[in-house]
């Protein structure tokens, strides 16, 4: 089965992303579904908690390639990826030539240093870890051009 796509307080004050400032009725990811593929259990469960905080439906976590493609190929309505490049010892690549086919965008999220990412995908932001689950709910806010308020 193929995969289909489908304020004035600072953010140092609150210490969150602006991109998710409260606006009560407005998340910004509503409607969204995002897969997370992440084989670090507190590090997958702190970035869903914070997709659905802002409106997501999480697909996931899958924390083994062979999951993940399960996951991605079974969604009616993926919207974006939030992919750890490292699965295991096993490169998530072949999910993200899949989502890439299907026209599905992504992020990289890797502990190991973006250096490792295959050049055809040098135009797929990559996030360092550690990192703040702020920080890529706001990445990927960007990576869908919304803004808070806008869906």
């Amino acid at each position: 089965m193929p995969i289909e796509q489908s304020s004035s307080v600072s953010s140092a004050e609150t210490g969150r992303d602006p991109r998710l400032l409260d606006n009560p009725g407005q998340l910004p990811l509503t409607g969204r579904t995002v897969l997370i593929v992440e084989d670090d259990f507190l590090i997958a469960d702190d970035f869903a908690a914070m997709l659905r905080s802002a409106g997501a439906t999480v697909i996931g976590p899958a924390e083994s390639l062979p999951q993940a493609i399960r996951m991605a190929q079974s969604c009616n309505s993926l919207d974006c990826a939030l992919l750890d490049i490292d699965l295991q010892g096993v490169a998530v690549f072949p999910l993200a030539r899949e989502l890439r086919n299907a026209a599905i965008p992504m992020i990289f999220m890797t502990g190991i240093g973006c250096d490792n990412i295959p050049q055809e995908f040098a135009d797929i932001l990559c996030i360092g870890k550690p990192t703040g689950s702020c920080h890529v709910a706001g990445e990927l806010i960007s990576l869908l051009g919304l803004m808070p308020g806008s869906v």
